[in-house]
């Protein structure tokens, strides 16, 4: 999904990417921010709410990508991202907001939207990354993921299958794990060394 996004989104100056709960929506807007690397790139987090106010400040600059995750802005904020695409273009400003399947911001989407362009994340992996995710997972001794099931079921059933004999909860670290640390935690829990 990230390619496609990242080969169309310069077609439209407001992309809409649209995923239930837990389909991964997040994880791809920060993905898409690391990986712009010709223009500077807001990447609003779902933790954080944008007014009109800050967008419009926003779009004095140029040659930017701003993205927006669930929940960062309401649907004024969206009718205003939708109603100066004449700004966006001239400062040639590229916008993509994430959105809920089952958000409420989707029915007031305006009609001067409708010509930008729509992705949609599905909660299930497709082919290509359900066969290079058991690849990766079986060379280094983990458990397949199962085809038919969601992505939070598969998390679910890691969690069963992988926590059996922990001592703590992950919920007791008190500081973020880097990628090593993140990797040598599954290593030694998949050789049940946790």
């Amino acid at each position: 999904m990230t390619k496609n996004i990242l080969s169309e989104y310069t077609q439209e100056y407001v992309n809409i990417v649209i995923g239930r709960r837990l389909s991964g929506k997040s994880f791809l807007a920060i993905d898409i921010a690391r990986r712009i690397i010709n223009r500077d790139v807001y990447l609003f987090t779902s933790d954080i709410s944008i007014s009109i106010d800050e967008i419009a400040s926003l779009f004095k600059l140029h040659n930017i990508v701003l993205i927006f995750d669930t929940n960062t802005i309401s649907s004024e904020e969206l009718r205003y991202i939708a109603d100066n695409k004449e700004i966006l273009e001239q400062n040639n400003i590229h916008t993509i907001v994430f959105l809920n399947s089952s958000d409420r911001l989707l029915i007031s989407i305006p009609n001067t939207m409708l010509s930008c362009n729509f992705f949609t994340i599905e909660n299930v992996f497709d082919n290509k990354e359900f066969e290079d995710l058991n690849d990766k997972l079986s060379s280094i001794g983990l458990i397949n993921i199962k085809k038919n099931k969601t992505i939070l079921d598969n998390i679910y059933l890691y969690k069963e299958q992988y926590t059996t004999g922990l001592s703590y909860e992950l919920g007791q670290l008190t500081e973020a794990l880097t990628e090593i640390d993140l990797k040598i935690l599954i290593l030694s829990a998949s050789s049940d060394k946790v």
